[in-house]
């Protein structure tokens, strides 16, 4: 379980995370949802220390993270950024084996291991493994990002915003996919993203943020059928109209 106890981040005199308490249980899909500077991409960064809290604490199965070494937590985890991340000079099969590497992983057992997930995201590994990033397309390049983030078997996966710079069709796919390797592996999943949309599809349960405090936290039925804010019935509301708006559109673009 990830607990954040009353966690707070400063940057200057501004409150970016302010107070924020929250349970997180295992095998949980837990959604950050929130417009841009609400302070959910600070939350997600101090789960693994790239970003300290000014106040309060995070812990993971009881223990505060200020008391694990930084390295050996984040390599604990996966993580799967917006940016793809993939490096340009090292093939498929050595970028999703990075991980296993850096834990000391001998290359039999790294190899043997990307070679399954490669295969279970629909890269298959005979086809995929010595090509080099700039072959893929960016749903190729996120999907060894995600096996570079399992490799090693984490029990956490923080995932930034992660399909927001995909085509839609590739977007679907990706969350489509996330979602059976969560129900699959069963591990905790802790995701940001600005899309209501993603957030309803995905979550478990989904935290609202606002200006770095948690506006309301429940299962998407729970947050969309009794909003507890003003700022939760808007955000919701604003993105059920904005979506009317899309469907309107498209239909108008087939009838000419």
């Amino acid at each position: 379980m990830i607990v954040f106890d009353k966690v707070g981040k400063d940057y200057g005199t501004a409150a970016v995370v302010d107070n924020v308490s929250l349970d997180i249980a295992d095998g949980e899909l837990f959604v950050l949802v929130g417009p841009s500077g609400s302070g959910k991409t600070t939350m997600l960064k101090m789960v693994n220390r790239l970003v300290d809290p000014s106040r309060g604490d995070i812990r993971i199965d009881g223990r505060s993270i200020r008391d694990m070494d930084p390295r050996t937590l984040r390599l604990g985890m996966g993580y799967v950024l917006q940016q793809i991340a993939l490096f340009p000079n090292l093939s498929v099969g050595q970028n999703a084996m990075l991980t296993g590497r850096l834990k000391g992983w001998d290359m039999r057992r790294r190899e043997k291991r990307a070679r399954h997930l490669l295969d279970e995201v629909g890269l298959p590994s005979t086809r995929y493994f010595q090509r080099m990033p700039r072959e893929l397309s960016g749903g190729e390049q996120q999907r060894v990002g995600i096996v570079r983030a399992l490799l090693t078997g984490p029990d956490i996966m923080l995932m930034d915003e992660p399909f927001s710079a995909l085509d839609p069709i590739s977007r679907r796919q990706l969350q489509e996919l996330t979602l059976r390797l969560h129900q699959s592996l069963g591990i905790t999943i802790m995701l940001v993203t600005h899309d209501i949309d993603e957030a309803l599809l995905m979550a478990d349960r989904i935290a609202v943020l606002h200006s770095g405090h948690i506006e309301q936290v429940g299962a998407p039925k729970e947050v969309t059928g009794n909003p507890s804010t003003a700022f939760v019935r808007e955000f919701f509301g604003i993105g059920t109209r904005m979506r009317r708006e899309e469907e309107r559109g498209k239909a108008a673009s087939w009838e000419h």
